[in-house]
């Protein structure tokens, strides 16, 4: 009896008549939803926000706290009780912050990745984190959402009348031409 070998792609692999050029054969098409997990960040109402740290407060981080590549938690601080933050919604090493509702067309999808485990940071609602889970390199995956392909496919998506907003399938959906873990860090 002869075993049968499957032969389409694994979960996450884009058809080849779908993917946007070709790569090494070494390399393959992926979605970004097939390497990573979502976080919507943390809800609150303005009633909730303190300027000044209180004894039990988290750090909440903004639009303006992202740059390209870099996340900047001493700008535009703004914190609100712990007790409205998820475990999902406190920034980890290498988590990837997206801006993901804006009303500026350069800032839609600017990312920054961060370069340590937080306790007290988390992200708010206007953003969207990308977690780097299953056969890349966090920097990578970081690299490639500030690269222009990715931009500018967010900005002809995210268009809206006066807010531009990303839905997470704009991310999940995403085509990235994926080398195996040991090119990735050659490029990093």
């Amino acid at each position: 009896m002869v075993k049968k070998v499957k032969t389409e792609p694994p979960p996450g692999c884009i058809p080849e008549a779908e993917q946007p050029y070709k790569v090494p054969k070494n390399w393959r098409w992926v979605n970004v939803g097939s390497l990573s997990t979502y976080h919507r960040g943390v809800s609150y109402n303005k009633d909730d926000v303190h300027s000044v740290k209180h004894e039990n407060d988290i750090l909440i981080l903004r639009g303006g706290n992202i740059s390209e590549g870099v996340i900047d938690i001493t700008a535009d601080s703004v914190f609100v009780d712990r007790s409205l933050v998820n475990d999902n919604q406190i920034l980890k090493k290498h988590d990837i912050v997206i801006v993901s509702s804006t009303g500026s067309k350069r800032v839609i999808g600017r990312a920054g990745i961060s370069d340590r485990d937080y306790s007290d940071v988390a992200f708010g609602a206007f953003l969207l984190v990308v977690r780097p889970s299953y056969g890349v390199y966090p920097q990578y995956l970081d690299y490639f959402f500030l690269g222009d392909s990715y931009r500018n496919r967010i900005r002809e998506l995210a268009k809206g009348t006066n807010i531009n907003n990303i839905r997470t399938d704009y991310i999940t959906q995403t085509p990235i031409p994926l080398p195996p873990l040991p090119e990735q860090r050659r490029i990093v």
